[in-house]
C-alpha cells in the first residue's frame, strides 16, 4: 500500500483495518503480561498514562473505521499531549492549528485570562463573559470595550 501512488478507498480501508488488528493484538499481549502477579506495579505513572492513551486512541480509530468517518469527538492527535486538539482555522498559512486558545482582557495595563481552553474557541461568544467578569471584579461595567 505504501508504494502505490494513488490509493483507492478500498485499499486505504484494508490498510487501516490491518494496522488496527496489529495494535489490538499488541494491546492484548501487553494486557496478558500485566495480569501476571506484580507486573502492574512495575509500570511507572508515565507509562500507565501512555498505555491508557494508546488504548483510547485505538478505540477512537476503531470507532472511526466502523462508522466510516474521519472525525470523532475529543480526537487525540498527540500521544504525549492527549489534551491538544486540532482546530480548523481559515488562515492561508495553516489550515489547522494546535494548542490552547485563550481569551484575555486588559484593564489598566494588567491582563487577566477570562478563558483558557484546549478545545475550539469562538472568541465572539465570549464578549458577554468578559463584560460580566469585569463587573464581578470591579463592581461596575467598563466605560469602553474594544474588540
Amino acid at each position: 500500500m505504501a508504494k502505490k501512488k494513488k490509493k483507492s478507498t478500498k485499499v486505504i480501508r484494508r490498510g487501516v483495518n490491518t494496522q488496527l488488528q496489529y495494535v489490538s493484538r499488541d494491546i492484548e499481549h501487553v494486557n496478558k503480561l500485566l495480569e501476571i502477579d506484580g507486573r502492574q506495579s512495575r509500570l511507572t505513572k508515565r507509562d500507565r498514562k501512555l498505555l491508557e492513551t494508546i488504548r483510547l486512541i485505538y478505540q477512537q480509530q476503531q470507532e472511526m473505521y466502523d462508522k466510516k468517518t474521519h472525525q470523532c469527538e475529543h480526537r487525540i492527535v498527540n500521544l504525549y499531549q492527549p489534551q491538544v486538539r486540532p482546530i480548523v482555522s481559515g488562515k492561508d498559512k495553516a489550515k489547522t492549528e494546535f494548542g490552547s486558545k485563550i481569551n484575555i482582557s486588559e484593564v489598566n495595563g494588567f491582563c487577566r485570562i477570562d478563558r483558557f481552553s484546549w478545545e475550539a474557541l469562538n472568541v465572539g461568544g465570549d464578549v458577554g463573559l468578559q463584560v460580566d467578569n469585569y463587573k464581578q471584579v470591579y463592581g461596575c461595567y467598563p466605560l469602553y470595550f474594544l474588540w
